[in-house]
């Protein structure tokens, strides 16, 4: 009897945390899959063969943007979502949004909930492959949380070591984004905060001037 109250409560634990939807894919056959376009006079969009948004089981995507899923929680008729998004500019502008996408009737209802853009400068590499591997610091709790995003308001996705090596491409004021640990080739997507990462003799991370 205990036994059946205690996996009882945790299936109603993971339904509660949105735990037991962690994976941030659709499925293949997902309803909200295709090709969307505008309709005049609405703010609806309708399916079509050529349109200027895309939702595939990975992200979505316009004309000049592009959006992979971070999390995914099922509603009604569609999705909320957390998603890392890419503006095709001349400075590639990085933002991150939460969006409500929806099907009505046999519409698309898609709503931006909250977004943040931010301005990332390189780091100054010395070389062309615009990346370099540094060390992270001594923290209080004794690990570095990597995030989502660069903010505390992003979810925690991994933890770091003190000592481990990570390879860092830009930064932000106050953030530094890794794509993968130096010594174990991981690929490892994220965000962690400038205090806690130096370079490898101990200094400051230079950032390229003139970006």
């Amino acid at each position: 009897m205990m036994k059946k109250l205690l996996l009882t409560s945790i299936a109603a634990l993971f339904l509660a945390t949105g735990t037991a939807h962690a994976d941030a894919t659709l499925s293949p056959t997902h309803p909200l899959i295709g090709n969307w376009c505008e309709t005049e006079g609405s703010t609806l969009l309708k399916r079509g063969p050529e349109c200027d948004t895309a939702i595939t089981k990975n992200g979505y995507g316009g004309v000049d943007s592009d959006c992979t899923f971070l999390e995914i929680k099922p509603i009604r008729n569609g999705i909320e979502a957390s998603s890392r998004c890419s503006m095709d500019t001349t400075d590639r502008a990085l933002y991150y949004e939460h969006v409500r996408v929806q099907i009505v009737g046999k519409r698309l209802k898609f709503e931006t909930l909250t977004d943040y853009t931010f301005k990332a400068t390189q780091i100054e590499t010395g070389d062309t492959h615009r990346s370099m591997c540094v060390a992270v610091q001594p923290t209080p709790d004794g690990y570095l949380n990597v995030r989502q995003g660069p903010g505390m308001n992003f979810k925690p996705i991994a933890k770091l070591v003190p000592g481990q090596r990570i390879s860092v491409d830009v930064q932000t004021d106050e953030w530094t984004h890794l794509t993968r640990i130096c010594d174990e080739k991981e690929d490892l997507d994220g965000w962690v905060y400038n205090k806690y990462v130096k370079d490898i003799d101990g200094s400051d991370i230079k950032r390229k001037s003139g970006e």
